[in-house]
């Protein structure tokens, strides 16, 4: 009896104690899994790193077909309306300082693409990073007439590298003993706000397709009824309306629901792939039935980070098992840095999809500015534009001929008039830039032309889009200038 008594206690300790014990051991389960969903391979953020740097190459070496006309003051937006249009902050930018002449601006387009070969292979990683984050947002501050949201997507990449490891492997700067071993996964602030800044994009553009058109199942046949826009398999496509329905419910579906499959917590490296998978079959769709630049490369590098470890067993790639996990007091404060950022971008975002109240204060704002942080992803949201524009140069020339040819049709140039198309008012400055471009293109015809062009005229042709067809083009006259005697730069 006094056996029993006395072992009675213990037993009732020992169950309270396990009781106590299972809510600390639920909690760090869930801990456990919450670090395992946010964790990135370093071989995927190596992977990462190598798609930023030709990323970056790319976009340097497109641009610079276009640098004297869209980035210097010979062209269609001279600094001092840049100034005018955005105010002091583009003080900020290289870019805006090389304009005054084009071997300036050439040789900072040089500089550009050889921090990004630094990147690719991982030389001096930190400030290769650091160098393409800051020249990428610079190109953009000189140029907003041909800026679009898929640049804001390479920019914010870069920025959220800055606070990763990612010279880790497959880099020269491990080659040479410059970084310290890890482990293969890794989690940081960085890796949080990396993750969720690709989701944002998709979540953020999705919320705000509230037009009739995507719920209708008109927003793609729309999207590719737009002429400046749609590839030649584009304009076969839109030929097939049965299938564009479907197509259109399942890229706002993707978009809305798609980055959620990334963060199953069970069979999370298959669920993973599947999402990449997907995610890259809409951006290749999309480059194959859309002229939309470099946003597609971008799009498809920002999923290279979710690529988990099973991906480099299958490969081949062995993984490192002899390094010791370690945090300094500065990864520590990065990593604080890096989750107030990406809380700020979740409240910016929510503010400009109406989804939040405006609670940013004035100071917040402006750093984030400074930052490049600020976006808005309104990709055919709330709907694709009804209309069309083609753009048409007519030069009357010292014969007394007249020419007709279409307007440069390359990326840039076709973003630079959709900005600056026939909707803007006359005393806008966008409208005083396609002045200058028409003198632009006086000059750009008068070099060695045994005649000589007296009379520069930009039409634009506009064009309503209906589900039967589209309407007879309305065309006007967006400017008329009469080119100077003597052309000169």
């Amino acid at each position: 009896m006094v056996a029993c008594l006395t072992r009675a206690p213990r037993s009732s300790a020992s169950s309270n104690s396990s009781t106590r014990r299972r809510p600390f051991e639920l909690r760090t389960a869930l801990w456990g899994k919450l670090r395992d969903l946010f964790a990135v391979d370093l071989r995927s953020l190596a992977l990462l790193r190598i798609g930023l740097g030709v990323s970056v190459f790319a976009d340097t070496v497109m641009r610079a077909f276009d640098l004297v006309g869209l980035y210097t003051d010979r062209g269609v937006l001279p600094r001092e309306l840049l100034l005018a249009m955005d105010g002091r902050g583009v003080y900020l930018a290289a870019h805006y300082w090389a304009s005054v002449h084009p071997a300036w601006q050439g040789a900072l387009f040089a500089f550009t693409a050889g921090s990004a070969i630094a990147l690719l292979v991982g030389w001096r990683t930190r400030l290769a990073t650091l160098l393409c984050w800051y020249l990428v947002a610079s190109v953009q501050v000189r140029q907003p007439l041909s800026y679009v949201g898929g640049d804001s997507i390479l920019r914010l990449l870069l920025f959220w590298g800055l606070f990763l490891p990612l010279s880790a492997r497959f880099s020269m700067d491990a080659a040479q003993g410059r970084v310290r071993r890890r482990p293969d996964s890794f989690v940081s602030g960085g890796t949080v706000a990396l993750l969720l800044q690709v989701c944002v994009i998709y979540w953020a553009t999705g919320i705000q397709k509230t037009g009739e058109l995507w719920w209708n199942g008109q927003a793609i046949f729309y999207a590719l009824r737009a002429e400046e826009w749609a590839t030649p398999l584009g304009i076969w496509l839109r030929e097939h309306r049965s299938v564009l329905a479907p197509m259109t419910y399942g890229v706002l579906g993707l978009e809305l629901l798609g980055p959620f499959l990334a963060f199953v917590p069970v069979y999370t490296g298959v669920f993973r792939l599947v999402t990449i998978g997907l995610f890259w079959a809409l951006h290749l769709g999309l480059a194959m039935t859309m002229n939309i630049g470099l946003f597609p490369l971008f799009s498809m590098v920002a999923w290279l980070p979710f690529l988990p470890a099973e991906a480099w067993t299958w490969f081949g790639v062995r993984a490192t098992t002899d390094a010791i996990e370690g945090h300094s007091w500065r990864s520590h404060m990065a990593s604080a840095i890096a989750l107030i950022l990406i809380a700020y971008v979740a409240v910016l975002v929510g503010e400009r999809a109406s989804l939040l109240p405006r609670v940013l204060p004035a100071g917040a704002q402006a750093v984030g500015t400074a930052l490049r942080l600020n976006q808005t992803w309104v990709m055919f949201a709330p709907n694709p534009p009804d209309i069309t524009v083609s753009y048409e140069v007519r030069r009357s020339l010292s014969d007394g001929t007249a020419v007709y040819e279409p307007a440069p049709t390359s990326f840039r140039w076709t973003v630079y008039l959709w900005r600056a198309g026939p909707e803007r008012s006359p005393e806008s400055p966008v409208a005083r830039s396609v002045g200058l471009f028409a003198r632009y293109l006086c000059i750009d015809s008068s070099r060695g032309a045994g005649t000589r062009t007296k009379r520069v005229e930009i039409l634009a042709h506009q064009t309503s889009i209906r589900p039967d067809g589209p309407e007879d083009p309305v065309t006007r006259t967006l400017v008329d200038v009469r080119c100077p005697a003597r052309m000169t730069f």
